[in-house]
């Protein structure tokens, strides 16, 4: 099966730009959102003609997106999808005249899937975000099934396509399955490399000194943060100088406020909330953790690595892959507090092996994770299943 095609070979068999429709649950703050996002403003528009769409109108990109000139197209679900989101749904695909779908979440999946039954004139792209026993039983069910029957199935790491080995002796001839990763915006990183951390540290009245331990993502029970505030204060006994910082929100903030008032690190703990310049914040840290149950990569992990930080990671889902393979932090088990502050700890009193780590991180993000180099895989999938007879 070809993987690409030269530049030659596109234009003797089309001339105009693959339509394509990525579809996502909301235009929230979260990974598959902001990969999304990331994708429709630096596609190639002689490759590729997208189209956004959104189930639900929330759209906190809307200023983002606006000045890159993407279409977009929100079709007003509200807590979940009825015939009309359906109907809606199907006159998208036919305005645009779309030839491929792309879907990032089992409910787009199951949408697509079923407008499949009343017109099959596209192909079906669906991407799993996260290791297939992170689903509930019923998204679970339909991440089976589009494994089973989408035209191509990509998987965000080799951790989220190994998790669906259970699945793949059903599938169906001539699917496709890619491994194709998330990916981060290095230049939008870089934006932020004037912003000085004294500046940050003031912002949130934080000590100076202090040796700060960051994440960023939505507080959610998968996400782990509770280990890490159990883990804090076996750290600062090692490490007076230690904080904690969470950028994000969720349905887990509540939990986590009574842990913090449970270990009595309420000076030590800083939980910001969301941000949409959160990337701002990654110069503040000293080091960044990843404690997931549950992680199919971690574009904020990416991200951190890209802004040269040392990173603290769980043994989990495409996590291993970014910190082992590129040498740019240390793993730990799941659901370990005194592992993960043993990890931190261990860099908290290595500031040359940071240094060492985050160069490497960099590195690695440059080489295997910018936009680009993602983007090219995805195009060259897509116009891969429009050259396939279907």
């Amino acid at each position: 099966m070809p993987d690409s095609a030269s530049p030659a070979d596109r234009g003797s068999w089309r001339y105009e730009p693959i339509r394509v429709a990525i579809l996502v649950n909301r235009l929230s703050v979260g990974g598959a959102e902001r990969f999304a996002v990331d994708f429709v403003k630096a596609a190639d528009r002689r490759r590729l003609y997208p189209v956004l769409i959104s189930l639900g109108d929330e759209n906190v990109y809307a200023e983002e997106l606006a000045n890159r000139d993407v279409i977009v197209e929100t079709l007003g679900m509200q807590s979940k999808p009825t015939p009309k989101t359906l109907a809606r749904l199907l006159l998208v695909l036919r305005k645009y005249h779309i030839e491929v779908v792309q879907t990032h979440s089992p409910l787009t999946t199951i949408l697509a899937m079923a407008l499949q039954l009343i017109r099959r004139d596209w192909s079906l792209a669906c991407t799993q975000q996260t290791e297939r026993l992170a689903h509930v039983p019923r998204w679970r069910i339909v991440n089976d099934l589009a494994t089973r029957r989408a035209d191509a199935n990509i998987y965000i790491s080799e951790g989220v396509k190994a998790s669906f080995d259970p699945v793949h002796e059903h599938v169906r001839s001539g699917q496709v399955q890619r491994v194709i990763p998330n990916c981060v915006d290095i230049k939008e990183i870089d934006r932020y490399a004037s912003v000085r951390r004294e500046q940050l540290a003031e912002e949130f009245g934080i000590p100076a000194n202090a040796f700060v331990i960051g994440h960023i993502g939505r507080l959610s029970a998968v996400k782990g943060h509770i280990h890490i505030v159990r883990a804090l204060g076996k750290v600062r006994a090692q490490l007076p100088q230690a904080h904690l910082v969470l950028i994000g929100e969720g349905p887990a903030r509540a939990e986590l406020e009574r842990e913090i008032v449970a270990s009595n690190m309420q000076a030590h703990v800083t939980l910001v909330g969301q941000r949409m310049d959160a990337k701002r914040f990654l110069r503040l840290f000293g080091v960044f953790v990843m404690p997931s149950e549950f992680e199919g990569l971690g574009i904020a992990l990416l991200e951190a690595m890209a802004a040269g930080l040392p990173c603290v990671g769980t043994q989990t889902g495409g996590i291993p892959e970014l910190i082992k393979g590129s040498g740019a932090g240390l793993l730990v088990p799941k659901s370990d507090p005194d592992a993960l502050a043993e990890a931190v700890i261990t860099l908290g009193k290595a500031p040359e092996r940071r240094q060492k780590m985050a160069q490497k991180g960099r590195s690695f993000v440059e080489e295997s994770y910018s936009i680009e180099q993602v983007c090219h895989q995805y195009q060259d999938l897509y116009e891969y299943l429009m050259r396939r007879p279907r």
